[in-house]
């Protein structure tokens, strides 16, 4: 028995040796695994100085590059780069090719292999290797611009008319929450103005910001739950940023102007002007308990 477990512990060390010279011998010779590249970090790879706009600068550098795009109409390859920590472009791959052409492939891979060096990833500052997903279309250059331009419109239309009927909803659930439909949505600070000095009952102004953010469309849902006993005994208004809709519409003035004037960096907050020399109180979000508590201290401060 102890023959037998001499003989085993023999071939084991003579395993782990094996291992131990194999793993030197390939370090010595360079053969060393490559880390696994990040697929998020905390600073993005920049291509040229183009920051967040890196992945269509660059697909814009490729395909004025590409030979064989001389298509009437557009055909994809999406690939695969790293972009390593000192910058330098590799590791291209073909993910999903579109075309079914190898010659369009190789002029793809081709370009990508002159890439100039980018500026590397970092994560917690330190650069790091990125793997970036991407892809070009291959098509005569005039009518590829043309395309997308009226691709881009199509898309800015249907934002805008998204956009369009979100804020009429948002519109809506303010009336419903008791605003006068005539100055739920307060413009201009000048306006704020003269609904305080001619007011008869308190103003509350509630800034949403974007509405549409989970805080702001909770406090628009329990709203007339949690002030149901002072139904019309105040007057509603709201201000908000349209750009939260679509980059298609101007922002209202007063947006910039509250959050300037009153310092204001979290939403949603409820102004409550108590008096008509615009004296005020506000509460920042929207606890139910807290809130009608606070409200209905405000109710009693009023003062018209």
């Amino acid at each position: 028995m102890k023959a037998i477990i001499e003989s085993v512990l023999k071939r084991l060390c003579a395993g782990l040796l094996c291992i131990f010279f194999s793993a030197t011998l390939h370090s010595a010779h360079g053969q060393v695994p490559e880390p696994i590249p990040y697929a998020s970090v905390e600073t993005w790879p920049s291509f040229m100085g183009a920051g967040n706009d890196s992945p269509a600068e660059f697909r814009s550098w490729i395909e004025d590059r590409l030979q064989l795009n001389d298509r009437l109409e557009p055909t994809r390859i999406f690939f695969s780069v790293i972009v390593g920590g000192d910058g330098r472009v590799s590791g291209f791959k073909v993910i999903r090719d579109d075309t079914g052409d190898p010659a369009l492939r190789g002029d793809l891979e081709r370009v990508v292999s002159m890439s100039p060096r980018w500026e590397p990833g970092l994560q917690r500052d330190v650069p790091q290797s990125v793997s970036l997903t991407l892809y070009v279309d291959f098509m005569r250059p005039d009518l590829l611009a043309e395309t997308r331009n009226r691709n881009a419109a199509e898309k800015r239309r249907q934002e805008d008319t998204e956009a369009s009927a979100s804020e009429k909803s948002f519109v809506e659930s303010l009336i419903a929450m008791g605003a006068d439909p005539e100055t739920a949505v307060i413009e201009d600070m000048s306006r704020l103005e003269t609904l305080i000095s001619a007011a008869t009952e308190p103003v509350v102004v509630v800034y949403f910001n974007n509405p549409l953010h989970l805080p702001c469309a909770n406090m628009r849902r329990q709203w007339s739950g949690v002030l149901a006993d002072y139904a019309g005994k105040y007057g509603l208004h709201a201000v908000y940023s349209r750009l939260s809709f679509s980059s298609g519409y101007e922002d209202y003035p007063a947006t910039a102007q509250f959050a300037e004037k009153f310092g204001l960096k979290v939403y949603p907050v409820t102004f409550f002007f108590y008096d008509r020399r615009g004296d005020y109180e506000c509460f920042t979000g929207f606890d139910p308990e807290k809130f009608r508590s606070w409200f209905g201290e405000m109710m009693e401060k009023a003062d018209f």
